[in-house]
């Protein structure tokens, strides 16, 4: 029988469309029913939250549906996450790197998975006068959680005695840190610090990876008993990390899904913080979701046994899990496969060897045209680099030995001839444990971007960089290209700045200080002398004296408020709101003032509700109460009147202080609160003078009580002065929100 021509050209281009149709039914018939899913129990770590976002999307996207199963999230109630799931009440669990530790026990469980490259466990401490350092915590109580071994790793790195420490339970809230019943707490990176920034308390943070010790957090992992069925692990580990990519890609869908369907323990906002800190720790433009890193786990084993917390020495092979497909029931696809590749093989053999040589001679053509081009590039790159503006270097990932430097690296460095001379990257760090950080931070996220570090020259000269470095292939090599960017000068300019400005706050603190007393003595004695009887007769004498008064009043203010302006640049005054009543503190300065408004022929009026406590910092709100009564009273005309009125809203207090005198133009308002116009501040109805510096620390203390001043004035209208602060309900509502501090294991 004869065949057409154009047989094998027809067969050739049939064969594609023939296999797709046999692989697509084989596909289908592997898909699993959805009306016979297997329902596996993963056991959280804490309460519903963004920290297990990826599980959430996993079910809303019904990716563990695809994957054959019906997963059900159990939150913590008591107990330990490796505890359940040994003991069968749940298939999978998460926690923290202490999982190792449990395996050197004894525990069968096995790591599945790195959630977070990072761990967010940190110990947190109310920041004081130069209470920075990790040791001032020594000996003193500290609220620790359950299992927190990085944290007591980390201590002992530091040489911090933990038995010299009174240790009490975790409480789960930041209360007992506020109230000065603890010095220090554990804390999560991704919850406590929104509540205390909600707060407005200051605070100091100490992180374990400040020693090294960077440990992994939210792991994922299994019972050896689970590990049976491999199918099912991987079904599950594959559509746990496909629910985190699309819960990371998707934030805002995932923070409202939490919020309407899960827990509103969280605000939305405390949500989308959490939200910013995971990804931080997750990582996930860096490295790929659920990455094992097995020297990683190395290293953390080697920690935990530098400080005896480990049974013995586990082997980390055995406890990190390898994907095994090889087990799965795959022989009818295997068998189907066969038949459709020996059916293809036959018709391909035939079709393609007609092709080769054609395609060998093209092929021929096209790698001397890759084979020219390379060349070229490597020329063109070679000259990029030397002649870049600003040194580079190239030394080896394993060994850090450099292998190339352009000429402008080695005059960084002091190197007159490098090719005649052999060095290694360490060789250039004054400290090792620098070098040895920015290494295992190559290592980890594959590259370091402007690290600001302490180098040397080969002449042991010292300077500071910016360091940028990526891996690359050199001479077939794997290596690191690093850029470096000398910054000693910006850093001796900066250091300079800083001792001119300290000095500039002492300088004005001293002043205010010795000129303070003698001033208010000079007060005193002018109020003396004008009460004096006899002195009301001689008219002339009274209108100076009476200047005479005012001037050394308002220079006493200045004094006032220029002190309490350097101790604020200096750090030295201490946000302390406690609760507090605002009727007596404005009476309190009613009183203060009667004598000046009776003087000025100026009425003093108040409107004053129902008194609710709430809190705030008494002498800062004192201090801004004086400053805008004293400044009505100076702006107001003889027969004028000022009035302080309170109001109260869901959250906030409204404190006004309005007054009946000469206002201010819109341009003065717009710079009303710049300390670059304190010199500009207009003269009294009576001629007084002022600086405006006043108003600046006004802004400066309402700040602190997270609160607002608003100011509303026209010419020859009158002046408004609006204080709007956070009250106790408001305050309440953030108490309720520090019980929702979670209890990670």
């Amino acid at each position: 029988m004869d065949v057409p021509r154009n047989t094998g050209k027809f067969l050739y281009k049939a064969l594609p469309v023939f296999t797709f149709i046999m692989l697509f039914g084989i596909f289908a018939l592997a898909q699993p029913s959805t009306s016979n899913l297997e329902t596996v129990v993963l056991r959280l770590k804490w309460k519903h939250q963004f920290q297990f976002a990826g599980y959430y999307a996993a079910i809303e996207k019904g990716y563990y549906k695809e994957a054959g199963l019906h997963v059900q999230l159990v939150e913590e109630s008591g107990g330990n996450a490796v505890t359940d799931v040994i003991h069968g009440k749940a298939n999978f669990g998460i926690t923290n790197s202490e999982l190792l530790i449990k395996y050197s026990q004894g525990a069968p469980v096995i790591l599945i998975a790195n959630i977070f490259q990072h761990s967010p466990l940190i110990l947190v401490s109310l920041k004081q006068e130069n209470n920075d350092n990790i040791h001032f915590i020594s000996g003193k109580k500290i609220m620790m959680e359950q299992n927190a071994t990085e944290i007591f790793a980390y201590l002992k790195s530091e040489g911090i005695a933990i038995e010299d420490s009174n240790l009490i339970n975790h409480s789960f809230s930041p209360e007992a840190l506020i109230q000065g019943d603890v010095y220090a707490s554990s804390a999560y990176s991704t919850d406590e610090p929104y509540l205390l920034n909600k707060m407005g308390v200051r605070y100091n943070i100490y992180s374990p990876r400040a020693s090294g010790i960077d440990f992994y957090g939210d792991l994922l992992f299994t019972s050896q008993k689970e590990l049976k069925n491999k199918k099912r692990v991987d079904a599950f580990l594959q559509a746990s990390l496909k629910g985190w990519k699309y819960a990371l890609e998707n934030e805002q869908e995932i923070i409202g899904l939490i919020y309407n369907k899960y827990s509103q323990r969280h605000t939305i906002e405390h949500l989308e913080f959490e939200a910013e800190q995971t990804r931080r720790l997750i990582m996930p433009d860096v490295v790929e979701i659920g990455y094992i890193n097995k020297n990683r786990w190395e290293r953390i084993r080697e920690i935990y046994a530098e400080f005896g917390m480990l049974h013995n020495t586990p082997d980390i092979d055995s406890f990190i899990y390898t994907k095994d497909n090889a087990q799965t029931d795959i022989s009818l696809y295997y068998f189907m496969l066969i038949i459709i590749a020996i059916a293809a093989l036959s018709l391909f053999i035939a079709l393609r060897f007609y092709r080769l040589n054609i395609t060998l001679k093209s092929e021929s053509r096209n790698r001397l045209k890759k084979e020219h081009l390379l060349t070229e590039m490597e020329k063109r790159y070679r000259n990029l680099v030397e002649n870049a503006p600003y040194p580079i270097l190239i030394s080896k990932a394993d060994s850090g030995e450099i292998l190339y430097m352009n000429h402008l690296a080695c005059e960084q460095f002091g190197i007159k001839d490098f090719d005649t001379l052999k060095f290694n990257y360490i060789d250039f760090f004054i400290e090792e444990s620098d070098y040895l950080i920015f290494n295992q931070t190559l290592l980890t996220t594959g590259h370091v971007r402007d690290i600001d570090l302490k180098m040397k020259t080969i002449a042991n000269e010292s300077f500071h960089a910016y360091v940028s470095s990526t891996p690359i292939t050199f001479d077939n090599e794997q290596a690191y290209i690093s850029g470096f960017l000398d910054i000693s000068y910006r850093i001796q300019l900066e250091t300079g700045l800083k001792q001119a400005n300290d000095t500039k706050d002492k300088f004005l603190s001293i002043i205010a200080h010795d000129l303070r007393s003698p001033i208010s003595g000079l007060n005193s004695l002018l109020d003396l002398i004008i009460l004096k009887p006899g002195f009301a007769a001689d008219t002339e004498l009274m209108h100076y004296l009476t200047i005479m008064k005012e001037t050394t009043q308002s220079t006493f203010d200045l004094l006032e408020n220029l002190l309490l302006w350097a101790r604020n640049q200096k750090g030295e005054i201490k946000f302390s709101p406690t609760l507090n009543s605002i009727n007596k503190l404005i009476l309190s300065n009613f009183q203060f003032f009667a004598s000046s408004a009776r003087q000025k022929n100026v009425e003093l009026r108040t409107q004053l509700n129902e008194d609710i406590p709430f809190y705030f910092d008494s002498e800062m709100l004192n201090t801004v109460l004086r400053n805008l009564i004293n400044n009505a009273i100076k702006y107001t005309k003889s027969g004028g009147h000022i009035t302080i009125s309170v109001t109260y809203s869901q959250q906030h207090a409204h404190i006004a202080v309005k007054d009946t005198g000469i206002g201010m133009s819109q341009h003065l308002l717009s710079h009303l609160f710049s300390e670059n116009y304190l010199t500009k501040s207009e003269k009294g109805t009576q001629g007084e003078t002022g600086t405006g510096l006043g108003l600046v620390l006004c802004q400066e203390f309402i700040k602190y009580h997270h609160g607002e001043i608003k100011v509303k004035s026209e010419p020859n209208k009158g002046t408004e002065f609006i204080l709007i602060l956070p009250h106790n309900a408001y305050m309440e509502e953030i108490k309720e929100q520090s019980l929702s501090v979670k209890n990670p294991e």
